[in-house]
């Protein structure tokens, strides 16, 4: 929101409580179901550039979210991202984890 990437459709200085839950649900399972995502790097940094920005697609079709910036910049620089941040996310669970 703080961006202007995302325009959704609930007012509020927050993002929706659906969008949140979400992050919830991603950081409950990446030292579990998503495990094996996490050997070698490239296959999370892989993972994290096709399925976030796909997750974010179905977001915004299901929740009415809009792309500020068009969806196919939008969806590029969310692969980008993601495909740095997943690995990232990864080693964060896995040093807390011991």
């Amino acid at each position: 929101r703080g961006l202007g990437v995302f325009e959704f459709n609930t007012p509020g200085p927050l993002i929706p409580l659906w969008l949140i839950l979400l992050w919830a649900l991603l950081a409950t399972t990446l030292r579990h179901c998503l495990a094996w995502s996490s050997r070698p790097w490239w296959l999370a940094s892989l993972l994290g550039a096709v399925g976030g920005p796909l997750s974010y697609y179905a977001g915004s079709q299901l929740a009415g979210v809009s792309f500020a910036y068009g969806t196919a910049p939008t969806l590029i620089g969310l692969a980008l991202l993601w495909a740095m941040l997943f690995p990232l996310l990864h080693g964060v669970a896995q040093r807390l984890e011991h």
